[in-house]
């Protein structure tokens, strides 16, 4: 019986000691989920959790002061950036001290200063030229980066294209125009092929672009000729082409690309820009074709110069022609010692020459920046005499 008690009694001691373990489990994670609950008031990044309430307007202070010396906001548009100066904003201590909740996130206050406001204005202009700041929604643009700013991000990046007039992707950007084209290349090009797409960011490739349309290599070529043209005048890089050395009616210096689909003669280049572009191909005259680049407008200025060397000798040659004589036409009499030699000039030697295609681009910033882009060659052209030589004692 007494060993029966015993037993009881440490039973009902250790369910004592269970009960009294739980309520002090729960008792602790009821003073600290309270206390949790109390620790998450903020002001954007800034935590206030730890602080009293008449700590809060140098604690907001300070971290504001860190905020902006930290934070980097810029906008971009193609391959440039330009900085977002945060004292466009200034920051209203009273504002964001009147609208704090406890335990929420709350946001930092701002208020425009207009003076500054106008001259990020005119520097947006002036950076990104009068065609994109004509054609920004630049008031959206400044309320998202207010936005931003209330929520004391760190690293923001605004690219231009979503604040722009749908419109200027429709900007023509550069024509060129390639003449003496057979009617008959013109109407199959502008029938089958009036519009290419230059893909962003991407190597573009004449054949891969157009593979389901059928072109004679003629057709092609041309094409690839008119799109070059329109397309050195841009950031557009890495031109690979080769091209006619013996060029056709249509083709000229620059102008002058060689397409061969069966043995994968190509023409292609790099589009390094994080947007798409067209080439819009049309009929101008009966025996020409007009190329326009079309899409966001270049913010950079660029331009072409081509520099000619024509040190490139030709050779002379002679073809024996036993029927030349003292009273052929045109003839050239040169008598040597043993003998003489008739000739006549069939064909003018020209020399050849080396075309290089310059580009320059002045950045937004005013600097500019130089390098080839294309080189072309054009053959000598060889001075051909038909000749006929006769030794002296025979004549």
């Amino acid at each position: 019986m007494k060993e029966r008690i015993r037993k009881s009694g440490y039973i009902y001691l250790s369910l004592s000691i269970l009960i009294l373990a739980v309520l002090f489990a729960v008792t602790m994670v009821s003073l600290f989920w309270t206390e949790e609950k109390i620790n998450q008031t903020t002001v954007g990044t800034i935590y206030l959790g730890d602080k009293s309430a008449q700590d809060y307007e140098i604690s907001i202070l300070l971290g504001i002061s860190e905020w902006k010396n930290k934070a980097e906001f810029s906008i971009s548009y193609q391959k440039y950036s330009r900085k977002i100066p945060l004292d466009i904003y200034e920051f209203d201590i009273d504002a964001t001290l009147l609208g704090i909740k406890e335990n929420e996130t709350n946001s930092a206050r701002f208020k425009l200063s207009e003076q500054v406001i106008s001259e990020f204005r005119t520097d947006i202009q002036d950076y990104f030229g009068q065609a994109v700041y004509n054609a920004l929604d630049i008031e959206k643009l400044i309320d998202d980066v207010l936005k931003d700013a209330e929520k004391m991000s760190l690293q923001k990046t605004y690219t231009l294209y979503p604040y722009l007039d749908n419109e200027l992707s429709d900007t023509s950007i550069s024509i060129s125009e390639i003449s003496n084209i057979h009617s008959e290349d013109i109407a199959k090009i502008t029938s089958l092929s009036d519009v290419i797409k230059i893909t962003a960011d991407t190597r573009f490739s004449l054949l891969d672009s157009i593979a389901s349309i059928d072109l004679s290599n003629e057709q092609l070529s041309i094409v690839a000729s008119g799109i070059q043209s329109v397309i050195m005048p841009t950031c557009f890089s890495g031109i690979i082409s080769q091209q006619y050395l013996d060029p056709p009616l249509w083709a000229e210096i620059g102008k002058n690309v060689r397409i061969l689909k069966v043995s994968e003669i190509d023409f292609s280049f790099f589009n390094p820009l994080d947007t798409d572009f067209i080439i819009k191909i049309e009929k101008n005259g009966s025996d020409s074709l007009r190329f326009e680049l079309i899409g966001f407008p270049f913010i950079g200025t660029y331009s072409i110069k081509s520099v000619t060397d024509n040190k490139l000798s030709y050779q002379t040659k002679y073809i024996v022609d036993m029927t030349i004589g003292p009273d052929t036409s045109d003839v050239i009499i040169t008598e040597l010692e043993t003998e003489t030699i008739y000739s006549v000039l069939v064909q003018e030697g020209k020399a050849g020459s080396i075309t290089i295609f310059y580009r320059t681009v002045i950045h937004p910033d005013g600097s500019a920046e130089t390098s080839s882009v294309l080189q072309q060659f054009v053959n000598p052209q060889d001075r051909i005499y038909r000749q006929r030589t006769v030794d002296k004692e025979y004549n």
